[in-house]
């Protein structure tokens, strides 16, 4: 009987031990890929360019993948991150959602997670000028700041401006009165 107990301790502590192991280790910039897809969890959706899933023991982080040939996604979302974060750029670091980390390859990053199930609609929020694909769905939300969490799509050329811009997010009726214009056509 006590083998029995010592055994399933051992195994709980196994398992904690496993835990915290992944809890405390995220992968630095330029790791290799594995370290970054051992820390794949839960799938939560699929974009044009990639892939994002949970991060194991990381509620506060998503893994995003890009699709084969796409890593310049990644790797420009990356560049543009680190470089307005190495300029002391606070303003435009305030509105994008922070990357951890991005793999050797680019196949990979590991960036903040936000709430996204939060409706924009009619809400205001600071942009990056270069980030032009404004769409909701490329928003969410931490801590009642709303933050820019695709700008992959952003290439860097020379100096980020320094400044965002304001950006309001339209309401479902002026959406649907654009779309019914465009049924026109």
């Amino acid at each position: 009987m006590l083998d029995k107990f010592f055994k399933k301790t051992k195994e709980i502590v196994k398992k904690l031990m496993s835990y915290f192991e992944i809890k405390k280790k995220l992968p630095n910039c330029g790791d290799s890929d594995e370290k970054f897809e051992i820390l794949r969890g839960n799938f939560i959706a699929n974009g044009q360019s990639r892939s994002v899933w949970k991060v194991k023991g990381h509620d506060d982080y998503v893994l995003k993948e890009s699709f084969e040939g796409k890593e310049c996604i990644n790797i420009n979302e990356a560049k543009y991150y680190y470089l307005a974060n190495n300029e002391g750029l606070t303003k435009i670091i305030a509105c994008l959602a922070e990357i951890h980390s991005i793999s050797e390859t680019g196949k990979y990053i590991i960036m903040e997670a936000l709430d996204t199930s939060v409706s924009l609609t009619g809400k205001t929020c600071n942009v990056p000028k270069e980030v032009a694909d404004k769409h909701k769905k490329n928003f969410g939300i931490k801590h009642g700041v709303i933050k820019c969490l695709d700008y992959g799509g952003v290439a860097v050329e020379g100096k980020i401006s320094e400044k965002p811009i304001q950006h309001q997010f339209p309401s479902d009726e002026a959406v649907a009165e654009a779309r019914a214009l465009i049924d026109l056509f």
